[in-house]
C-alpha cells in the first residue's frame, strides 16, 4: 500500500511540474505587451536621443496617444523643422502624415526614423498578435528566454526573443527571417500602469553597427478615458492631436 501511494506521489508530482511551469511562462507572455501599454487608453511624451560616433546625438520628441494594442498615434513636437508631422497605426496599418502637403502615405513598421529607432519601436508593436510563441528555455543564470516566429507578413521581424530576469522582462532581440541579428533591445527603467509594468527608458542597439544606439526616454504618462478613433486614420491626421481651439 506504501509503494502504490509512493508511485502515485511521483506520478502526480511528474505531471503537476510543467504544468507550474508553463504557468510561470504564460504569465511573462501577458506581461510581454504591457511592456508597450501603460493602459487601455493614454498619452505620453517620447524622447528619442540617438548616437553615432562621428556625430552630435540627434534629438527628437513627440506626444503619444494609444488606444488598445492596435492604435496608436505619435505628433512630432521637436525639432522644429519636423513638428506637426505624424505617425498613426491602425491594426496592420501604419501612415506617415505630411503638414505641409495635408496628405498621408502608406509606410512599414521597418522603417527607420532616427537613429536605431523604427517606427515599429515607437508605436510599440502588439507583440502576441504578431508573432507565435515558439518556446522558452532557462538560461542557466536564473533567466528565461522566449521565443517567437512570424505570423505572416504583417511581422515585421522572422524571429523575435525576450530574456526575463530579476522579475521582469529585460532585454529583446530582433532578426531577420534568414536569422540575422538586426538590433537589441535593452529595458532600463519600468513604470506601473493599469496595464502592468511599463518600459519608459530602453536602449535599442544596431546589432550590425554597435557603435550606432538610440535612448528612448517616455515622461508625462496619463491615463485617459477615450481618445477619438478618427486620431489613426488617414483621413483625420490632419486634426488628430492638435490642441483645442
Amino acid at each position: 500500500m506504501k509503494a502504490t501511494a509512493m508511485i502515485m506521489i511521483a506520478a502526480f508530482t511528474a505531471f503537476t511540474a510543467p504544468i507550474a511551469a508553463a504557468v510561470d511562462v504564460q504569465a511573462i507572455l501577458k506581461e510581454i505587451d504591457a511592456v508597450n501599454r501603460f493602459s487601455e487608453s493614454f498619452t505620453a511624451v517620447m524622447r528619442v536621443a540617438s548616437y553615432s560616433p562621428d556625430d552630435p546625438p540627434s534629438i527628437s520628441s513627440y506626444r503619444m496617444y494609444s488606444k488598445g494594442l492596435r492604435k496608436a498615434l505619435m505628433v512630432y513636437l521637436e525639432p522644429a523643422k519636423d513638428a506637426g508631422k505624424k505617425i498613426a497605426m491602425n491594426g496592420d496599418s501604419y501612415w506617415f502624415y505630411f503638414p505641409r502637403a495635408k496628405q498621408s502615405m502608406l509606410i512599414r513598421p521597418m522603417n527607420t526614423l532616427t537613429g536605431s529607432v523604427a517606427v515599429g519601436d515607437m508605436i510599440g508593436e502588439p507583440v502576441l498578435d504578431l508573432y507565435d510563441f515558439a518556446g522558452s528555455e532557462e538560461t542557466g543564470d536564473g533567466g528565461i528566454t522566449l521565443a517567437f516566429t512570424a505570423k505572416g507578413i504583417a511581422s515585421p521581424y522572422g524571429k523575435i526573443e525576450y530574456e526575463y530576469r530579476g522579475g521582469r522582462i529585460a532585454t529583446q532581440r530582433c532578426y531577420t527571417r534568414s536569422g540575422i541579428l538586426l538590433k537589441s533591445v535593452t529595458f532600463i527603467e519600468y513604470a506601473s500602469g493599469p496595464g502592468g509594468r511599463y518600459a519608459t527608458k530602453i536602449r535599442i542597439q544596431n546589432a550590425v553597427y554597435p557603435e550606432y544606439y538610440s535612448l528612448i526616454q517616455i515622461s508625462d504618462l496619463k491615463k485617459v478615458d477615450s481618445i477619438p478613433d478618427f486620431y489613426f486614420t488617414p483621413e483625420g491626421l490632419a486634426d488628430a492631436g492638435n490642441p483645442a481651439r
